[in-house]
């Protein structure tokens, strides 16, 4: 018999727009934002650029130091 794994979901609905949710990452760094600035982040995020800005941001980090 296969065991089958459930993956959990958080729903953030709009209508908690103004509730506060608290984002923990992998480094145990704690984000604080609205459930609206929330759906925005997700809205923007864009895996490419986001990589073509952590090597501009590398690169100035090494042009000042």
């Amino acid at each position: 018999m296969a065991v089958r794994e459930q993956h959990s979901h958080i729903l953030l609905p709009w209508s908690e727009k103004d509730k506060r949710v608290v984002i923990e990452d992998a480094d145990e760094d704690r984000f604080s934002l609205t459930v609206e600035e929330a759906i925005e982040a997700c809205r923007v995020y864009d895996k490419e650029k986001r990589a073509e800005f952590r090597r501009q941001f590398r690169d100035m980090l090494d042009y000042f130091g």
